[in-house]
């Protein structure tokens, strides 16, 4: 699973040849600055055209193209508000990368802090990332309709579940999903995550006890994977399912609304 790290783990390990890092921002954010040795990876490489999650076969070209392997240590960093990292680090864990690791704060802390930063991007040579899939952190249409003891967690906007959003060209959410707004995950004062206690906490207010497992998803995938940063580091078994409301209305799948 994912283990977080500080920035001074992170500066210590840079010269490390068995430790990567792996940028998911932008490519015009990392070309901005980025730490010494970043490979680039932005998010949306993940997806195909048509926004859908591509093959395994795919992702793993892709990946190995960019001098991304499976028995690294993967570091991977992120810009507010979290999304890009949350999404690539449950992308490689999905994969089968054997140690995924996340700074704690964002790349912004490390500017603060008077780390060093590089501009000229990092070409590295190409390698091979061996597929060896976990199931178990992703989840499928078939899956969510197949498992009634897996809680349903919309992580999209207030007006998004209720119906009232112009945003879903079929308004409301999946039956039985309850709600918790995407925007309370991030950390205050440059953290990537809000505590784990106050996560936890409110996965109680919601009813979700602490051994009960929990699928979450938003509009197509990326809100609700921080949703499955910040349930991995509580402590609490969690499931993507990154083809999220779009896919299951695209079923023609029931939804409720209010």
């Amino acid at each position: 699973m994912v283990t977080f790290v500080s920035t001074d783990w992170v500066s210590r390990h840079l010269a490390d040849p068995s430790v990567l890092l792996v940028d998911p921002r932008t490519r015009m954010k990392h070309l901005a600055g980025h730490p010494q040795g970043a490979v680039s990876f932005p998010m949306s490489e993940l997806f195909d055209d048509a926004g859908a999650l591509r093959s395994e076969a795919d992702l793993a070209a892709k990946l190995g193209t960019a001098g991304i392997s499976s028995d690294k240590t993967l570091v991977l960093y992120d810009s507010p508000d979290g999304q890009k990292v949350a999404m690539v680090s449950w992308a490689l864990t999905y994969l089968g990368a054997s140690d995924v690791r996340v700074m704690s704060v964002f790349y912004e802390c490390w500017v603060e802090e008077g780390r060093p930063v590089f501009y000229r991007q990092h070409r590295p040579e190409p390698a091979v990332f061996e597929l060896a899939p976990r199931p178990e952190v992703r989840a499928v249409a078939e899956d969510v309709q197949a498992n009634a003891a897996w809680r349903r967690l919309d992580v999209r906007s207030p007006e998004e579940y209720e119906g009232t959003s112009e945003a879903d060209e079929v308004p409301g959410h999946i039956p039985d999903a309850v709600h918790l707004d995407w925007r309370e995950l991030p950390g205050s004062d440059g953290n990537l995550l809000a505590p784990e206690a106050d996560v936890n906490a409110r996965l109680q207010d919601l009813g979700i006890g602490p051994d009960e497992p929990v699928v979450s998803y938003c509009r197509s995938g990326a809100r609700a994977s921080l949703a499955w940063l910040a349930l991995t580091r509580a402590g609490r078994t969690g499931r993507l399912y990154d083809g999220s409301y779009r896919d299951w209305t695209e079923r023609g799948l029931p939804v409720d609304t209010g």
